[in-house]
This record gives structure tokens, C-alpha cells and sequence, in this order.
């Protein structure tokens, strides 16, 4: 993951030098430098998001002593530009066209889990689909789900905060969902109300301060090391043919960390093939980064078909979960005094998860009552 994030460092210099007007070296030679220049750019709103938050991934990832300078010196930049954008929301909301595509039907609706001034932790339901860009280009799944009648969840958020929230119908600012989740994959999602909620969760994202945890079950017995991290790069590929995939690769891919918190052995209860239910941290959140991950170790998710993972009748979807999402919005929202914007939210297991889970045999009393208690 180190070598990853020094090879991108000169690029992401010179692009975003280059978009200034300055040179490299200019800025490279000192992390004081770099500072100042962000510092700088904020004040004249000319330094895009999605470079100011390459910059404090790349320094977050390099783990080096002045990424906290680095980022201070962005989140100061942002919240500049969220205070503009937070005053003038009555105009763009009436700039921007609503949503107009109704929500297909679905079993369940998203939730709202916990919530402060600026964001909220959703729950998001499988089967919703989450058709935003972040960063530079289109996200293959978005260019897949075009023209289907599946349910948006930006849409849901349109009908249900049309009137609350001054980032709902700005597309820039990917509606306020600050990160995605797969359309088969259920739990915990942050969407923020406001423009200084939406930069400070990015930043958060960036400099890999969010906590995010997953169950999944996966085919056969992975062993359990607890603590054990996959930092296998991770190459994205999106065939004009067939579904987006992820792949486990030695170069040219993006640096990539999943952490194997806990590990359960199970057994399916129909022919004795061994499982397990895997608790998981995501250090960095790249696209389908647990499925690639835990196939490229040879045990693919249960239901998930485009990664080799065994299909059984008791699990409808992939058998992927996101549990909980911690966060502290006030580190970069400078609000002072006891923290109001800290969200540490876990998600209940879905009704189709838990009755999954109930077709399958313990290989030990603990992992039973961990599993069906």
C-alpha cells in the first residue's frame, strides 16, 4: 500500500500544479510548501474537491508526519467553500431540476439510523441502487443501471428531505451520499444535510479516519488470525459486455486494505461444506474492494456469482453486510465544546441474513451463540 501511494504522489503533484498554473517542484520540496499552496488555492475557492482529498489520501496513505498539516490545511479550504455553498442553498435549490424517476418497488425502505446537525447514518435496504460519481468519470454501475426502473436512493432522498436539506439536488455534490454501497449490499450509509457535513465526512474518507465494518460469509474455513490485513492493490475493470469487477493484482493497481477482524467456521446445514462468517474493517473503499479481496484469497462471498462464490437456495444476495460507521464530523467542523457530530452506528442484520444464517451448523457452542443468540 506504501509503494502504491509514492508511485501516484509525482502524478497527482503535477496535475494538480499543472491546473494552478505552478510547478511541481514548486510544491513538492517542502510539506510547509505544499500547506501553504492548499492554503492558498482555498482562499481563492481555485483547488478542486477531488484534488484537495487526493492530496490527504496519498499523504494519509504514505503515513507521513505533516499529512495532519496537509489536512487541516484542506478541511480549512473546504469549509470555506461549504460556508458559500451552505448561505446560497435557497438559490440552488431552486436552480437545480428535481428528481423525476420514481422508485421501483421494494420490500423494505432506507432508514434513518442516527443523525446530527449536518449528516445522517442511513440504513440501506439490498435492492437500492446508488447512481452517483465520485471523482473523475462515470461509475460503471451507474452506466449499467441506466434506464432501469430500480430504486434510487438519491430519489428516496429527494421525496423524503426535498425540503430540509440543502444538498439533496445537487448532483456535484453527489446528492450529499458521501460514499456508496453495492446494490446488493445492505447497512450503514452517510449522506450529509449540508455542505460542511458533506466536505468534512469526504475529508474524514480521505485521511482514512472513518471507521466502517462488514460481516460476510464466505465459502470454506478462513483461517483466523484476527488482526490479519489483505493489502493485495486492487485493479477495476468495467467490460462493456458484462457487470464491473474487481481484481487482486502485483502492479498497476490502487492501494487497498481489508482488515479480518474475527473469524467464525460454520457449516451448511444441507451438505456439511464449510463456511465462515467473516467481521471485517475497510481501511480504503475501493469498488466491490471486500469481494475481490476475500476471492483473491480463494474464499469468494456466499451468493456473489461474478466472484465465484457459491449459490445456495437459502441465501437470496450476497451474503455482504455493513454493520457500523463511526465518524466524529466536529474534528473538522471546528464547533467546540463537547462533540455533537460524533455518529458510532450499527446497523441491524437484515430478516434474509439472519434466516441465511439459520440454515447453517456452529462448529462450536461460541460461534452458535454469536451467530443465533
Amino acid at each position: 500500500m506504501l509503494l502504491v501511494a509514492i508511485v501516484e504522489l509525482p502524478g497527482l503533484l503535477n496535475e494538480c500544479s499543472a491546473a494552478q498554473g505552478l510547478h511541481s517542484n514548486e510544491i513538492s520540496g517542502s510539506p510547509v510548501a505544499l500547506v501553504g499552496w492548499i492554503q492558498r488555492a482555498g482562499v481563492q475557492h481555485s483547488i478542486s474537491l477531488e484534488s484537495a482529498l487526493s492530496f490527504v489520501h496519498t499523504f494519509a496513505a504514505l503515513a507521513n508526519q505533516s499529512s495532519d498539516g496537509i489536512t487541516q490545511a484542506v478541511a480549512a479550504a473546504l469549509q470555506r467553500r461549504a460556508t458559500v455553498l451552505d448561505s446560497t442553498a435557497d438559490q440552488q435549490r431552486a436552480h437545480d431540476a428535481t428528481m423525476c424517476m420514481e422508485p421501483g418497488v421494494s420490500a423494505e425502505e432506507p432508514s434513518v439510523l442516527a443523525e446530527c446537525k449536518d449528516a445522517c447514518v442511513l440504513l440501506k435496504p439490498a435492492g437500492w441502487t446508488i447512481n452517483v460519481v465520485f471523482g473523475s468519470g462515470e461509475h460503471p454501475a451507474t452506466r449499467l443501471s441506466q434506464g432501469n426502473l430500480e430504486a434510487e436512493l438519491q430519489t428516496w432522498l429527494a421525496k423524503q428531505f426535498s425540503e430540509h436539506a440543502v444538498t439533496v439536488h445537487d448532483s456535484a455534490a453527489q446528492h450529499g451520499l458521501v460514499h456508496r454501497l453495492d446494490r446488493n449490499t445492505s447497512g450503514t450509509l452517510l449522506w450529509a444535510k449540508t455542505y460542511k457535513g458533506f466536505y468534512a465526512a469526504r475529508l474524514q474518507f480521505a485521511a482514512q479516519r472513518i471507521r466502517k465494518g462488514y460481516f460476510c460469509l464466505c465459502s470454506g474455513l478462513v483461517p483466523s488470525v484476527a488482526g490479519r490485513l489483505i493489502e493485495q492493490p486492487l485493479l477495476e475493470l468495467a467490460p462493456d459486455d458484462g457487470p464491473p469487477r474487481t481484481i487482486c493484482v502485483q502492479q498497476g493497481g490502487r492501494a487497498a486494505c481489508t482488515e479480518l477482524a474475527s473469524v467464525i467456521h460454520m457449516l451448511d446445514s444441507d451438505d456439511g461444506v464449510g463456511l465462515s462468517l467473516v467481521q471485517l474493517w475497510l481501511h480504503t473503499g475501493r469498488q466491490h474492494q471486500i469481494r475481490a479481496h476475500m476471492a483473491g484469497l480463494g474464499n469468494p462471498l456466499v451468493g456473489d456469482a461474478i466472484y465465484g462464490g457459491r449459490l445456495v437456495t437459502w441465501c437470496p444476495r450476497i451474503f455482504l453486510h455493513a454493520w457500523r460507521l463511526g465518524l466524529d464530523l466536529d474534528e473538522w467542523l471546528a464547533q467546540g465544546g463537547k462533540s455533537e457530530a460524533l455518529l458510532d452506528v450499527e446497523a441491524p442484520w437484515p430478516r434474509e441474513l439472519q434466516a441465511a444464517l439459520a440454515q447453517t451448523a456452529a462448529v462450536n457452542l461460541q460461534a452458535r451463540w454469536t451467530c443465533h443468540d
